[in-house]
């Protein structure tokens, strides 16, 4: 469900400021025909600047426009109870912002067309495990460093949201870890149930937090070395297969 556009016939009733032409300019507000409000700024008959805009069937954003579209820093209440405040770009999550979601977990850091991309941190509120490091298209895929509720701290990589590759576990605080591998290992592999195609942005645009692609999954198993190794430097977190998947 995307903003009203406001541009067609018997959309509602306006309540504002008007320019010399007629627009709508300045303060103003738009109870539309399906039951939606905005109370804001207006500009050449469009919303620009700081509004609120209501959705009758669940869901309050407030905060930047630019022609009609959220763009700039604004927080979204969506519908699931979930909430996300931070950087808009023509309706998506784009920027620095701050996820909660309906359970309760969170995520800050970077988004990139409504999915998380860049640098982040997401907190796992059941189980109290936080997972700081990079993401591709909304899934752990990069040098991660995972910490446990229990104080265990993983450090290493992971792709396409699972451990692969040379990786340290550590004691948090200690100077002894515990070098190894998570290495794939043979059985069955799930079915990839969705393809790696960017959404539409008429289905992100919607109030609901649009559900993210599922990668394939691979089995692996933690082989760790014969001995204890406190010299972290040993540990390529970067091997040359984490090189070309994040190039592709």
């Amino acid at each position: 469900m995307g903003d009203e556009e406001e541009d067609q016939l018997d959309i509602g009733v306006y309540e504002g400021e008007r320019d010399e032409a007629g627009q709508r300019s300045g303060y103003g507000k738009m109870i539309f025909s399906n039951g939606d409000i905005y109370e804001g700024m207006y500009l050449n008959g469009m919303r620009n600047g700081k509004g609120r805009y209501t959705w009758k069937k669940g869901g309050m954003y407030e905060g930047e426009y630019v022609n009609h579209k959220r763009q700039g820093f604004g927080i979204m209440h969506y519908p699931d109870n979930s909430t996300y405040q931070g950087i808009w770009f023509e309706n998506w999550r784009h920027g620095k912002g701050i996820y909660t979601y309906p359970n309760g977990d969170t995520y800050e850091g970077d988004w990139q067309y409504g999915r998380r991309h860049g640098h982040g941190v997401y907190t796992v509120v059941s189980d109290g495990s936080v997972f700081e490091g990079e993401y591709r298209r909304g899934r752990r895929h990069g040098v991660m460093k995972w910490t446990t509720k229990h104080g265990l701290v993983y450090t290493g990589v992971f792709q396409n949201d699972q451990p692969l590759g040379r990786a340290k576990w550590e004691v948090q605080g200690k100077t002894i870890a515990q070098h190894g591998e998570y290495a794939q290992i043979d059985g069955e592999i799930e079915e990839e149930e969705a393809n790696e195609e960017q959404p539409e942005e008429d289905v992100l645009d919607e109030v609901v937090e649009p559900e993210e692609e599922k990668p394939k999954k691979v089995l692996t198993k933690w082989k760790p070395d014969v001995e204890l190794n406190n010299n972290f430097d040993e540990l390529n977190t970067k091997p040359t297969w984490y090189l070309r998947a994040v190039e592709e």
